[in-house]
C-alpha cells in the first residue's frame, strides 16, 4: 500500500531469518553440528526465534539474552498472485 493506505491482509506467516539463523539452520538439517553465536531479547520474539533454532537442531550454547532487549524484525509484504514484494 501506499502512504496513508490500507489493505486487508490475507494471509500472516512468522519465519526466522537472517542469515547467521539460516546457515545454522541449514548445516543442522543436512546434519552437522552446529551452534548459533549471537544475542536475542528477551522478548517475545527472542523466545520464538529461540525456540526454532532448537526446533531445528542448533545448539542454543552461545545464546545470549539480553533482559530488557528488543530483538530485530523486519515484516514483508508479497503481493497475492504476483509474488511481488
Amino acid at each position: 500500500p501506499q502512504e496513508n493506505q490500507k489493505r486487508p491482509l490475507e494471509f500472516r506467516l512468522t519465519e526466522g531469518g537472517g542469515q547467521g539463523g539460516t546457515a545454522s539452520c541449514c548445516i543442522a538439517r543436512l546434519g552437522g553440528r552446529v551452534a548459533y553465536v549471537g544475542k536475542l531479547g528477551d522478548d517475545e520474539e527472542g523466545r520464538y526465534c529461540l525456540k526454532r533454532l532448537q526446533d531445528f537442531g542448533v545448539a542454543p550454547d552461545f545464546v545470549e539474552i539480553v533482559q530488557g532487549g528488543h530483538t530485530p524484525v523486519a515484516y514483508v509484504f508479497i503481493t497475492a498472485g504476483s509474488g511481488a514484494r
